[in-house]
């Protein structure tokens, strides 16, 4: 039986920028998501409209690691890595998705947008800062 034996040099350097590179790529990423939803919520912001200006103030982002509100797009849910939520409602506004959606039953309620038309509005910038990000963190750690 023949045996041979491969010998790599420069193998633990590779595995070593291979993991630079992961940990540089995740760190520009969650910059990147946390720009764009800090954008989104501004925009959120800008369209919500304002009885007593509770909605628009109850608007907010979650960031990685953290747990949005519990009345605030699907309850207390934590957000993982390379993440960010955007959330409307709280304890308090509890009827954001009755302002978006509005209502049929009674009392009868026009729906009102705000949430989704700034996500449609931002989505194709929201994807190119997110590519961008990712290029320019490979491009960093190659070097």
């Amino acid at each position: 039986m023949a045996v041979a034996t491969v010998k790599v040099s420069g193998l633990d350097d590779l595995k070593r920028k291979l993991a630079a590179m992961s940990k540089e790529v995740k760190a520009e990423v969650q910059i990147a998501l946390e720009k764009s939803g800090a954008e989104m919520v501004a925009t959120a912001k800008a369209l919500a409209p304002v009885d007593e200006g509770e909605l628009r103030a109850s608007i907010t982002m979650t960031t990685a690691g953290g747990s949005t509100p519990i009345f605030g797009g699907g309850g207390r849910t934590k957000v993982g890595d390379l993440a960010v939520r955007v959330t409307a409602g709280d304890n308090f506004v509890r009827y954001a998705a009755i302002v978006e959606f509005g209502r049929d039953s009674e009392p009868h309620m026009a729906a009102r947008p705000f949430f989704w038309p700034a996500y449609r509005t931002l989505k194709k910038r929201i994807k190119s800062r997110n590519a961008r990000a990712v290029n320019k963190a490979v491009k960093k750690a190659i070097r």
